[in-house]
């Protein structure tokens, strides 16, 4: 069968989504598998396009209506058995169904308007002549209804909607690239033997935009990364986002970074030689530092998925008004705690007793 996948969104979000793949993969030996990714998660399907883990790439991109135009034409030679829409809107729906497949099943995302009635997207009416199968994932009270489902549980009941009546071989781990393992190995040797940095035990910092939400003093943020250097006598990796957040040039200028010798992006501390600063990683290469890492400590994103990925400690970085939809959203595995991004106190506390146990 042909499967078309719409995941134009996230990297997380297709981080998540690799589970729902691959128990298509088990079900179904002869299965050809598309999918449509973002400019955002690009990068990434491109490994699992590369790895065979999907077959064919379309990518979603630039003005909404030329893509979607690029896309019908790219697409409607092909007879889709199945259509998968794992991001829910009213114009992927109109979208998949201009495609004439065969079936379409879809997320939906229940809100509600002021009134309290209920809000479907796609809309109901939409939903009951077009989709040949749904699960509903409800948003109302910021997720507060359906925070003990977890996100990949709602993909894992819409593969119930495609097979239904058929005992089906779920997948419950997110895909692990035989591709990044390789060059994450090369990354890691490169790390030790040409920067001559110690990665016997890691920590990894991710400092990017959503740090802007941090709205204690700067100096009690330099003070708390001192501390969980010396408390765990670990090597620091400190990784920034794609915008510099409002703290990087006062960090910067606290810790004094100088570039590594024949680096392009790498910066050691001259406070603390354990302390290190990686700038504009590549996706890939976060990839390599989730891997090598002891414990990751990130505001809710793209990385927290990526340690899922490698059974990584994680201290994840969440706005407590919004706990209940990142309750959905968090690592699959044990070894992982949601803290108040500005809960400095608690996240130094969580990281010695992670780097004491062992998993």
């Amino acid at each position: 069968m042909k499967y078309l996948i719409i995941r134009n969104d996230g990297i997380g979000d297709l981080i998540v989504s690799t589970p729902l793949i691959e128990t298509i993969r088990n079900n179904d030996k002869n299965s050809k598998i598309y999918l449509i990714s973002s400019n955002r998660n690009y990068e990434y399907a491109k490994i699992l396009l590369n790895d065979g883990f999907i077959d064919y790439l379309h990518v979603f991109s630039g003005n909404k209506v030329k893509s979607y135009l690029s896309l019908i034409k790219a697409l409607s030679d092909v007879r889709f058995d199945r259509v998968l829409i794992l991001k829910a809107s009213i114009s992927n729906l109109l979208f998949a169904k201009f495609l004439k497949p065969r079936s379409i099943f879809s997320i939906v995302s229940i809100n509600q308007y002021k009134n309290k009635i209920k809000r479907y997207s796609p809309p109901l009416v939409l939903n009951k002549f077009l989709l040949n199968g749904y699960e509903y994932i409800d948003c109302r009270n910021n997720y507060r209804d359906s925070a003990n489902v977890h996100m990949s549980s709602h993909f894992t009941n819409l593969i119930n909607n495609l097979y239904e009546g058929i005992d089906v071989d779920h997948n419950r781990n997110y895909y692990s690239s035989p591709y990044l393992k390789l060059e994450g190995e090369k990354y890691h040797d490169n790390l030790n033997n040409h920067y001559k940095i110690n990665t016997n035990k890691v920590i990894v910092f991710h400092f990017d935009e959503k740090w802007d939400d941090y709205n204690d003093q700067p100096k009690k943020f330099i003070h708390f990364i001192k501390k969980l250097q010396v408390k765990t006598n670990t090597t620091i990796f400190i990784s920034n986002g794609i915008a510099k957040n409002k703290f990087e040039n006062y960090l910067f200028k606290s810790f004094e970074f100088q570039k590594k010798e024949s680096s392009r992006n790498i910066f050691q501390s001259n406070i603390n030689k354990k302390i290190f600063f990686f700038d504009k990683l590549k996706i890939i290469q976060l990839f390599y530092l989730a891997k090598i890492s002891d414990l990751i400590i990130t505001p809710h994103g793209a990385l927290t998925h990526i340690a899922s990925i490698y059974k990584v400690n994680i201290i994840d970085l969440i706005s407590l008004e919004k706990k209940f939809f990142f309750n959905k959203w968090k690592s699959v595995n044990n070894n992982n705690v949601q803290f108040d991004i500005g809960d400095l106190a608690n996240v130094l506390r969580k990281s010695i007793e992670y780097l004491e146990i062992k998993f």
